[in-house]
């Protein structure tokens, strides 16, 4: 499996080291192998895959268990099919639904609402260089 894997590349590695992530279709993506694999997964606006567990092969309860979803108001893309595990909704400042799909502006609204202000050396901080943050 991708965990043993891994666990054998890194052996100094935890669980809390592996996570899968992904914005949109890539959410899904990455819900898909968390719950194959039994390892944490990040979806950023994606579209849920409970419903389709069987036809992508993996466990409705360990997607439920592994798997945590940020979607924003009037974002069209969640709305595929059925979610699944801990969701979290953010509002979108735009009724457009693809302004409020769009990466950069969630990524901006995350560092002004998480206080990612300071020196975030795990993020790539030119992604954020025209952010507004007050």
């Amino acid at each position: 499996t991708f965990t043993h894997e891994f666990k054998l590349r890194n052996p100094n590695a935890t669980e809390a080291d592996v996570m899968f992530v992904g914005h949109s279709l890539g959410g899904g993506l990455a819900h898909i192998l968390g719950a194959r694999n039994e390892v944490r997964s990040v979806g950023l606006e994606p579209p849920g895959v409970a419903l389709s567990h069987k036809k992508f092969g993996f466990d409705r309860e360990r997607y439920d268990r592994t798997a945590v979803s940020l979607q924003r108001d009037y974002d069209l893309v969640p709305q595929v099919d059925k979610q699944g595990g801990e969701v979290a909704h953010m509002p979108c400042d735009q009724i457009d639904p693809t302004h409020c799909h769009v990466l950069r502006p969630l990524m901006c609204q995350l560092r002004r609402e998480c206080d990612l202000i300071g020196d975030v050396t795990y993020l790539n901080l030119s992604t954020f260089q025209d952010c507004k943050i007050d």
